[in-house]
């Protein structure tokens, strides 16, 4: 079963490594490969206003 509910701090080590795993394929998302921490940060969390998870 999936559940889709907010993002919390917490979920941010997971959620960088999946994004980093996903613009390093150069084939989904126009985000460099090598984005920083903190720019994807930025992109995925603080910029929209709200961000959510299906676990």
């Amino acid at each position: 079963m999936i559940t889709i509910r907010p993002y919390v701090a917490s979920d941010w080590p997971a959620l960088f490594t999946l994004l980093r795993a996903t613009f390093s394929g150069r084939d989904t998302y126009v985000y460099p490969p090598d984005i920083s921490e903190a720019d994807a940060h930025q992109a995925w969390i603080d910029i929209p206003t709200a961000t959510l998870l299906a676990v």
